[in-house]
């Protein structure tokens, strides 16, 4: 279940009993109504978000289960013709509709990330220096309707929360957020917009439409000389706020390859916690585009000519071979089990997961392969999986910081009991791999990861 917010009501708690939910659709529909319908029952809940009298999606949430797409909409209808329960209709904004299908509709990243463990302003900031759409739903676990949306497309972010005032848009929005999740319990999930498939073009129909354009009175001209053209690029496209029926199959979305590999660091994001409430450039509200806008990201570093022949670097880069990596994944993967089975014996092994991934967050800036976003580092069933570059001493390095973070989290979120019960199982890794721990320069790897 994510964030709704509840909106400005037009009517509340009609009996299903006494309503037909299709004719009170279809009714919505003709006004162009923005907003949607809720459908409460005993074992689950239902969404239909509209926007401009036209059904973006809907959602069915149950206990355990979630469905999405706009065919639910039909189960919705049944359900209420079956179940007694209530229907609802509120009034939305139409760029929060949109984003709350995009939500529906979009991929999950993160789910059920707690503020203990993830700072949510470091996430804004990540999530910002990529060129893609995201949105986060936050809920505070004191507030059963108390929380937020955020917005993210590069350099822009938007967000909107609840109040005892009412809803709460743009940079004031924004930062309460992240004010009230450093200082309450919150919970929020990552989701990101799906593209759009490219269809495929159909040839038969080209040439159909090619006969039909050519004059069929006129001789056909002789053939001119073949010249070579290179084989045009197919345009990109990209659905930022996609909706529609979710099947069982996802097929992949179609990939234009790009001409040239982009720089790095395109983007120059600026701190959240320094963003002053009511900076120019925010407009209030979510401002969501209805395709991709094509406009460059404004401070963007400009291109340097580079000439075609580079000179030899003088030093050399550290060289690995092959057996001395698969070496050092095999002994931090040791690391990492120590880090799990304290943290097991402590009372907090199922916190695991969320937190070490909070820990790889949090040192993604400096160590961009383990970055969580990346899926070049992953780590499943006690055993490491690195697909990405690194040289050893740096992989070493950053994972063992990414464990302090990990660590330091926990002991401002819990208690020191929980250090204890990890440096104990990381104190049986030195034991038992010295020689390794010491080849690597991981000596002393409790009292680093550990901060005794």
């Amino acid at each position: 279940m994510y964030y709704i917010p509840k909106g400005k009501p037009m009517h509340e708690k009609l009996s299903t009993s006494f309503v037909r939910v299709d004719g009170l659709l279809e009714e919505l529909q003709s006004q162009g109504f923005t907003g949607y319908i809720v459908m409460t029952f005993l074992q689950s809940s239902g969404y239909i978000l509209i926007r401009g009298g036209q059904v973006m999606t809907a959602a069915e949430f149950g206990e355990r289960e979630r469905r999405v797409g706009k065919q639910i909409k039909e189960q919705l209808f049944r359900l209420a013709q079956q179940t007694k329960g209530t229907i609802s209709v509120y009034h939305l904004p139409d760029d929060i509709v949109t984003a709350l299908a995009g939500i529906a509709d979009g991929e999950h990243v993160y789910e059920n990330l707690t503020s203990d463990f993830a700072s949510l302003s470091k996430l804004i900031k990540r999530l910002a220096s990529e060129r893609r759409l995201y949105f986060i739903s936050l809920v505070f676990g004191d507030q059963a309707d108390g929380g937020g949306l955020v917005y993210i497309e590069g350099d822009r972010v938007e967000a909107v929360c609840s109040s005892d005032e009412g809803l709460v848009t743009g940079p004031d929005g924004l930062h309460r957020l992240v004010d009230e999740s450093e200082r309450r319990m919150a919970t929020f999930s990552v989701y990101r917009a799906r593209e759009s498939e490219i269809p495929a073009f159909d040839e038969s129909e080209v040439e159909i439409s090619i006969n039909r354009l050519t004059p069929q009175a006129a001789p056909p001209p002789p053939p001119a000389p073949p010249v070579f053209k290179p084989a045009p690029q197919p345009a990109y496209h990209e659905s930022l706020l996609p909706s529609g029926t979710r099947t069982a199959e996802t097929k992949p979305s179609f990939q234009p390859k790009p001409l040239a590999e982009e720089p790095d660091n395109i983007l120059e994001v600026a701190e959240i916690e320094t963003m002053p409430a009511g900076s120019p450039g925010k407009t209030a509200g979510l401002r969501v585009a209805n395709g991709s806008n094509g406009r460059a990201p404004q401070n963007a570093p400009s291109v340097a000519t580079v000439p075609l022949t580079q000179p030899t670097p003088t030093t050399l880069p550290e060289t690995r071979s092959g057996s001395e990596m698969s070496e050092l994944t095999g002994l931090m993967s040791s690391v990492i089990a120590a880090v799990e089975r304290g943290m097991t014996v402590a009372g907090r092994g199922s916190s695991f997961p969320t937190a070490l991934r909070a820990g790889l967050l949090a040192v993604t800036e400096h160590y961009p392969f383990l970055d969580p976003f990346a899926a070049e580092f992953e780590y499943h069933d006690r055993e490491i999986v690195f697909v990405g570059s690194a040289q050893p001493s740096e992989f070493a390095n950053g994972l063992t910081e990414a464990l302090r973070q990990m660590v330091e989290d926990l002991i401002y979120s819990s208690n020191g009991r929980v250090r204890d019960y990890i440096a104990e199982e990381l104190s049986k890794v030195e034991r038992e791999h010295t020689a390794e721990l010491r080849r690597f320069n991981l000596s002393n790897l409790t009292e680093r990861i550990c901060q005794h």
